[in-house]
């Protein structure tokens, strides 16, 4: 990626084939050609995880909760809840992330985010009034998530020491607080000819079950 500014809008995403998703890279580039985006003088730019190798970037991510999880007992780490929250997406299928330079406003699954950008012209208005792209972007976004059915949060970790099986970890969900469940855990063992730190926890599956709205 090029060096990030402020004012930029960033959309990430690994789409999936979900009934219901969109073309996102279409989309973007639909809104960046409206007169609306012109007019406000929006910067956005946008990544496709799926056309690159993306083994290293998961890889990260698991290190990075894992680190911060042994920091953080209470879940209240805002980074952390956004590397929980992306790992419970991975599970899922396809995931969106939206930022404003650093600051990440927006992380769903590609089918509600997808919805959002489709629906430019319900909210373009809304870019000069409200003082901005991120804003109305949000105040879409938000009655939209409203609207989506509530599933469970549950995401898988691999090739997790035994020492290092997080236990108190907090659902991702910002409108839940409750602490996920351990469903289950697999142990493997290679007779040391792939792993020298003795046996592992090749898999960790940690899923939190939340009542589906009605």
């Amino acid at each position: 990626m090029n060096q990030i500014r402020d004012d930029n809008h960033i959309f990430i995403y690994e789409p999936s084939d979900t009934p219901g998703f969109k073309n996102i890279e279409a989309l973007l580039e639909s809104i960046k050609r409206d007169p609306a985006t012109k007019d406000a003088d929006v910067p956005i730019q946008y990544y496709n995880l799926r056309k690159v190798d993306t083994t290293k970037f998961w890889e990260n991510i698991t290190n990075s909760f894992l680190s911060k999880i042994m920091k953080d007992q209470t879940g209240q780490d805002p980074t952390l809840k956004d590397v929980e929250q992306l790992l419970s997406l991975k599970h899922e299928g396809g995931w969106v992330l939206y930022s404003k330079g650093n600051n990440v406003l927006a992380l769903d699954n590609d089918v509600i985010l997808s919805k959002v950008l489709a629906e430019y012209d319900m909210w373009k208005a809304d870019v000069v009034r409200k003082l901005g792209f991120d804003n109305a972007f949000l105040d879409h976004y938000r009655r939209r998530r409203l609207e989506a059915p509530r599933v469970c949060s549950h995401f898988r970790l691999k090739n997790i020491r035994s020492g290092e099986i997080p236990l108190n970890v907090y659902c991702p969900d910002p409108t839940c607080a409750l602490k996920m469940e351990i469903e289950s855990i697999n142990y493997n063992c290679c007779h040391g000819e792939h792993y020298k730190h003795g046996p592992t926890v090749e898999n960790t599956e940690i899923n939190v079950h939340v009542p589906v709205e009605k």
